[in-house]
């Protein structure tokens, strides 16, 4: 089977979120059985410089086949060329307002191919709050017909709920959960002093991801030795002026650091170096991050606006209500109390938790399933 993903993101790039760790993990636990092939930019999202070490044409990356694009290229008619040479069986769409969506659809109902579109997350109410932007386009592709003999993926009840709601197809979406970056084999084993936490955030430096909202929990705390490092791509240059101003007025117990960009291959590594993630998300289609911090044994401290609210009653972590700032500060504060041998029971609950959500060949049978019944329906 072969499956064509056109997507604005992939590796290397590293600014684009969770969508290229998805389609990566996805041609990972598929490589035995069918064939990846991904049209692209061939820059990072907000920069202008061109990938290195990449050639015009494909390229092998990994368990799949690249093409990269310059911008002007990223059109209809590339598309079209290059799916009337490969004749895909499935073409696989990772965005519901990425700019290649509507080529994509009318060229897919033109040559009569099929299609998987994967909203990740995009139809949730809390990505939904610009709804007079979004609502109109989906009219648009409901109005040119171009969504009648879409396939959608969802990857959770609540997203299924939402894509019926917009769409009203519920015969036509298919529910396949994201699939987790498998863990590293080896990673740093932390000894927890009471009194002492290191405290890391790894995300888009954006208003969704909610940093100033740790920031001022962080403000709350004023007991015990505190690291608090951030990593991420500034993209919203206002947003984090006020994280900075936010930071000045933590007390002096807590040591502010931001540390810059993280490449993917090595989030799972530096992530063992701490004690615990915090995330306070408005929103998580899956959450990737979410999910390595646990598979290296790290509790988290998130917003109960994810796919990983069962942390509370696994004992892996807390799931706090964003309107319940006592709680994350409650959390943090438990964090640094902990001693050694109540932390390990928490870490281990964090690897468990992860193992016990993330059944690959289970995954894999799901997902060959689903695209067999497209390519037959």
């Amino acid at each position: 089977m072969k499956i064509l993903i056109v997507t604005q993101g992939y590796y290397p790039g590293q600014k684009y979120g969770g969508p290229p760790v998805s389609i990566k993990n996805f041609c990972d636990l598929m490589v035995q059985s069918i064939e990846v092939f991904i049209i692209t930019l061939n820059h990072d999202l907000g920069d202008s410089q061109v990938y290195q070490s990449i050639a015009q044409g494909w390229n092998i990356l990994g368990n799949c086949s690249v093409m990269y694009l310059q911008d002007k290229c990223f059109n209809r008619n590339t598309f079209e060329r290059e799916i009337c040479m490969l004749k895909p069986d499935v073409i696989y769409l990772q965005s519901l307002f990425q700019q290649c969506v509507l080529p994509v659809t009318m060229i897919a109902k033109k040559m009569n191919l099929k299609l998987l579109l994967a909203p990740r997350g995009e139809l949730c109410s809390g990505a939904m709050k610009k709804k007079y932007k979004k609502l109109p386009y989906i009219f648009l592709l409901r109005m040119l017909g171009l969504t009648r003999k879409i396939a959608f993926q969802s990857t959770s009840p609540e997203e299924t709920n939402d894509i019926v709601k917009y769409f009203g197809v519920q015969s036509n979406v298919y529910y396949l959960e994201n699939i987790p970056s498998k863990p590293r084999t080896e990673y740093n084993q932390r000894f927890k002093e009471s009194g002492v936490a290191r405290i890391i955030f790894i995300s888009r430096i954006v208003e969704k991801k909610n940093l100033l909202y740790a920031l001022i929990c962080l403000q709350s705390v004023t007991e015990g030795d505190v690291v608090f490092d951030v990593f991420g791509s500034i993209e919203d240059e206002g947003y984090w002026e006020k994280c900075l101003k936010a930071s000045d007025k933590l007390s002096p117990n807590i040591k502010f650091t931001y540390r810059g960009e993280l490449a993917h291959d090595d989030v799972q590594n530096v992530m063992s170096n701490y004690d615990v993630f915090i995330l306070p998300t408005y929103s998580e289609n899956y959450g990737h991050v979410i999910a390595e911090a646990l598979s290296v044994s790290v509790p988290v401290i998130i917003s109960n606006t994810t796919p990983w609210n069962c942390v509370n009653e696994e004992r892996a972590g807390w799931a706090i209500p964003l309107d319940n700032r006592n709680g994350f500060v409650d959390a943090i504060n438990n964090i640094i109390s902990m001693n050694n041998s109540q932390y390990v029971i928490l870490s281990r609950n964090a690897k468990t938790l992860f193992e016990n959500s993330s059944r690959y060949e289970k995954l894999k049978e799901k997902y060959l399933f689903a695209l067999k019944q497209i390519v037959k329906n």
